[in-house]
């Protein structure tokens, strides 16, 4: 049988860590068992093998890459960068798929697949223009999605938004139809995941309430966190708030933010921090906006615990207030206050929506149904 090929261009790819780098790889490696041969195009951050073979039809290029401000730069300039691609091209695939209008290496797919009269899948992640907090750099950022982006969005062949609130967005730039397919969990795998001993113990008489994402301004935490050090002393020395990830906001948050009841656990692997999700009572979902579908919002539903949650990132499309998580009218340090003081001393109904959540992800999330759904066009 002879096997379609696919050709990703992913912004970023595991070992670097992320939901969306998650995300790439679990449907990757699905649609590998499809009878699909995947070849995945991506930066080499952190610096790790430049060619591997994952599966049998799975392959990973790595290409020379800078990191600016958070993402991803192709060194076009470094002849290496033009050899892995060349080793990409002779696959001859016959799709062309591209991740997140952000990256410039969206706009290099595009340009390839018009070249080599390919046909160009988009998935589009963001839900908003970028926010980074810096003003120029955001005006940048737009200026770059009112022009490539916009292009991209309008004139690729078949674009694929994963929730609603990216299918709103890329609505304002798109006549042509628009999929929306979410993504999927790998349920089974996430359950096996242990709690962590070390804070599990430590911290046996406290309620543990966790964040995990990078450290970058849209991502939200710092209200988060504002709002939780103005909780009565009472009851925030009852809990301790671990922070896991890593980013531009990192030294700025441990430095406004240190405290005894705040733990900064740095950047760790997926299973870790999946493991540090497992032993807490409390997740934080605090995005301003921009995402399309928070990966680690998903993985704590799963792991059923009890969520507080901004409507940002598609929250507002898997939250249902009071039933599988509490959804906060808007993104405001009061309104997190307010969550915690409803959550925070209410062990029944942290249990009651930590089972309400686990429950609609295993009935909404499986990648046998979203792999299902890209078939019909793939």
């Amino acid at each position: 049988m002879v096997l379609k090929k696919i050709l990703i261009f992913a912004y970023f790819f595991p070992p670097h860590t992320g939901g969306g780098e998650t995300h790439v790889y679990e449907f990757a490696k699905h649609l590998s068992e499809r009878n699909y041969n995947i070849v995945i195009f991506t930066p080499n951050i952190p610096k790790t093998k430049e060619i591997e073979k994952i599966k049998n039809n799975l392959k990973v290029i790595r290409y020379p890459a800078v990191e600016l401000g958070g993402n991803p730069f192709p060194k076009f300039w470094k002849l290496r960068f033009w050899r892995l691609f060349k080793i990409a091209i002779k696959e001859k695939p016959d799709f062309v798929m591209s991740r997140t209008r952000f990256f410039f290496i969206s706009f290099f797919a595009f340009l390839f697949a018009k070249l080599t009269k390919t046909k160009h899948i988009h998935v589009e992640q963001g839900s908003n223009f970028l926010k980074t907090g810096n003003w120029f750099e955001d005006k940048i950022a737009k200026m770059y999605d009112l022009t490539i982006g916009k292009l991209i969005l309008s004139r690729v062949d078949c674009c694929v938004a994963i929730s609603n609130a990216v299918y709103n967005f890329v609505r304002k730039f798109r006549k042509r139809e628009i999929f929306i397919i979410r993504r999927g969990l790998e349920t089974t795998e996430i359950k096996k995941i242990k709690t962590n001993k070390e804070l599990s113990e430590k911290y046996k008489d406290r309620i543990k309430i966790c964040f995990v994402g990078r450290l970058i301004y849209w991502k939200g935490l710092h209200k988060a966190l504002e709002s939780f050090l103005q909780l009565p002393e009472k009851l925030r020395n009852k809990c301790v708030f671990f922070v896991v990830g890593s980013g531009p906001e990192k030294g700025n948050y441990e430095s406004r933010y240190k405290n005894q009841n705040i733990k900064f656990l740095g950047e760790v692997n997926r299973e870790k921090a999946l493991s540090i999700v497992k032993t807490c009572d409390v997740f934080i979902h605090s995005t301003i906006s921009g995402g399309g579908l928070s990966c680690s919002l998903l993985e704590a539903m799963c792991l059923g615990k009890a969520i507080i949650a901004t409507p940002a990132e598609g929250a507002d499309e898997v939250i249902f207030n009071n039933k599988t998580g509490l959804l906060l009218k808007e993104y405001s340090p009061e309104e997190f206050k307010r969550g915690f003081e409803i959550l925070l001393n209410n062990k029944k109904l942290q249990t009651k929506l930590g089972k309400e959540a686990k429950e609609y992800i295993k009935e909404n999330f499986t990648w046998d149904k979203k792999i299902e759904q890209y078939l019909k066009f793939i």
